[in-house]
């Protein structure tokens, strides 16, 4: 299991910034084998996003948790997926990290 997540850790690290999530994506869906799990690891990723929303404001990895649960969503909802892309594009401009389509 930890091997597992140590490799989804490496495959969205390695992907270019704005497209690290929907690649994601795309290879859980291809690695699907037990169409149950789905409906577990949605209401997991929900789980830990709204631990880690509570836990931002005090001292601690809130911001981890978060960004674990958006994760575990993003592998199972298209969506979300790409909503992270885009946000995560946005924050790279706004701390001036990354490309700017308006220069």
């Amino acid at each position: 299991m930890i091997a597992g997540l140590r490799e989804s850790w490496n495959f969205i690290r390695q992907a270019p910034p704005g497209e690290r999530f929907g690649r994601y994506h795309r290879r859980r869906q291809r690695q699907r084998r037990r169409r149950w799990l789905r409906p577990l690891r949605l209401a997991a990723g929900v789980a830990v996003l709204a631990a880690g929303l509570i836990l931002v404001p005090a001292p601690g990895p809130g911001l981890l948790v978060v960004a674990v649960g958006a994760a575990l969503l993003a592998g199972e909802s298209a969506s979300v997926a790409t909503w992270l892309d885009h946000g995560e594009l946005r924050v790279r401009r706004w701390l001036g990290r990354g490309p700017n389509p308006d220069s």
